[in-house]
């Protein structure tokens, strides 16, 4: 009888019979609803993703500058590391880094537009901020964990200490902005009774 059997046919006072039920199209846009929540979530398990992929590539290597000590040949052989990096051509770096900011961007703009649309409920833009920003700063402290110095590298450390605790912490607000905003009654539209 249309949209899963939920409607139905039912007498009126004047003997005529009329459906009652959702309008043919409602199973459609329903779907159509879940199939862009879906596709809004793919998107921010992409947005984490590419965001620290991108910003490492955007922050570039950190090492320490060896050309005032006039170290010849390999200036590399000569810097200390906390963690080594990573041995990528520049070639591919380049390309991985721009398909991490495109797809980063595509996929912002696809959650974006899923929050203003109300496909998403309000608490998916605290999830979306909290991986936007431990992306940053996940691609932010790989670089400085891996950059090349002359002795010990400080940064590194205080990234090490601060990094977890605040990551943690974020994720532990987001959880419970997101039950909160979960939580909440949609407002009513002016006009509605």
């Amino acid at each position: 009888m249309g949209a899963g059997g939920l409607a139905a046919l039912v007498g009126t006072a004047d003997g005529m019979v009329a459906r009652v039920g959702p309008t043919p199209g409602h199973s459609h846009r329903a779907q159509d609803a879940g199939r862009a929540a879906r596709v809004s979530k793919v998107a921010i398990v992409v947005l984490g993703i590419s965001v620290p992929v991108a910003a490492w590539w955007l922050v570039g290597p950190l090492d320490s500058s060896l050309e005032e000590l006039r170290i010849p040949a390999n200036p590399r052989e000569y810097l200390d590391y906390m963690v080594r990096p990573p041995v990528v051509d520049p070639g591919v770096e380049r390309a991985v880094g721009i398909a991490g900011l495109v797809l980063g961007a595509a996929s912002l703009a696809v959650v974006v537009r899923a929050l203003r649309r109300h496909v998403l409920h309000r608490g998916w833009s605290a999830v979306v901020v909290y991986v936007v920003l431990s992306g940053i700063a996940l691609g932010f402290g790989a670089r400085v964990i891996t950059a090349g110095v002359i002795g010990a590298n400080i940064g590194g450390g205080m990234l090490m200490l601060v990094l977890p605790p605040a990551l943690i912490g974020g994720l532990v607000l987001t959880v419970v902005r997101f039950l909160v905003e979960r939580g909440r009654r949609p407002p009513v539209p002016s006009g509605s009774p």
